[in-house]
C-alpha cells in the first residue's frame, strides 16, 4: 500500500474478507505517513472482514501463513516477479491474499522487504464492519530468511511498470483460480 493513504481512509475502501501491509509505528500502533526509518516502524498486515468472523477467532488464534516469489510470469516479453502473502486466521476457512510489488511506484517496497526481513514479529490489526479495530494478534516472523531472499532476487531485477505487474496478477489467478489452489501453490515458491 502506498505511504501517503491515510489508514482509515485505506479502511474504509477496504472490502469485507480483505487484507492489506502497511507500515506502522508499532508503539502506538499508528500508520507511518511519508515512509519514517525511525525505531518502531513495522510493516504490518490489515485485515477487515465482518464483525461476527473477527471476534469468533480464538483467544490465541494459529495463523497459517504462506508466502511465495511467483517468479516465472512473462507480462509483455518482459519478466516480472509477484511476492504473495497468504493466511489464514484461526479456524476460518478463507484465506487472505497480499500481492507485493517491488516496482510498485513509492519507492518504499524496499523498505517493506526490509522491514519484513529483520522484524521479529508480525501484527494483524483486525478491523470488523464500519472499520471499527477489534484486536491485533502478533507472532513470530518465521519468514525472515524468504523476505531477504526475495528482496535480493526481486531487487537485482529490471523494473516493470503498474500494468505489467496486473497482467502478472491475472495470470497467477487464471494458472491458480481459487485462494485454496493458491494457497497450495505457493508452497514450491518458496525460497530457501
Amino acid at each position: 500500500m502506498k505511504d501517503h493513504m491515510n489508514i482509515e481512509d485505506l479502511i474504509t475502501i477496504m472490502p469485507l474478507g480483505t487484507a492489506v501491509y502497511y507500515r506502522t509505528v508499532r508503539s502506538s500502533g499508528l500508520p507511518v505517513e511519508g515512509g519514517n526509518d525511525s525505531f518502531g516502524i513495522k510493516t504490518d498486515f490489515i485485515v477487515k472482514n465482518s464483525t461476527k468472523v473477527i471476534r469468533e477467532l480464538e483467544h490465541d488464534p494459529p495463523i497459517a501463513l504462506v508466502a511465495g516469489l511467483v517468479h516465472d510470469i512473462v507480462a509483455e516479453s518482459k519478466p516480472v516477479c509477484a511476492v504473495v502473502v497468504m493466511f489464514r486466521l484461526g479456524s476460518d476457512p478463507n484465506p487472505y491474499e497480499i500481492f507485493f510489488n517491488y516496482f510498485e511506484g513509492s519507492g518504499s517496497a524496499p523498505e517493506i522487504f526490509r522491514d519484513l526481513a529483520t522484524q521479529d514479529t508480525i501484527a494483524f490489526h483486525c478491523y470488523g464492519d464500519g472499520g471499527v479495530k477489534l484486536r491485533t494478534i502478533v507472532v513470530a516472523n518465521k519468514h525472515m530468511h524468504f523476505w531477504q531472499s526475495a528482496s535480493q532476487k526481486v531487487g537485482s531485477m529490471k523494473p516493470w511498470s503498474m500494468a505489467d505487474f496486473d497482467k502478472a496478477k491475472d495470470r497467477i489467478f487464471e494458472k491458480y483460480p481459487t485462494p485454496p489452489e493458491l494457497f497450495t501453490a505457493l508452497q514450491k515458491y518458496l525460497l530457501t
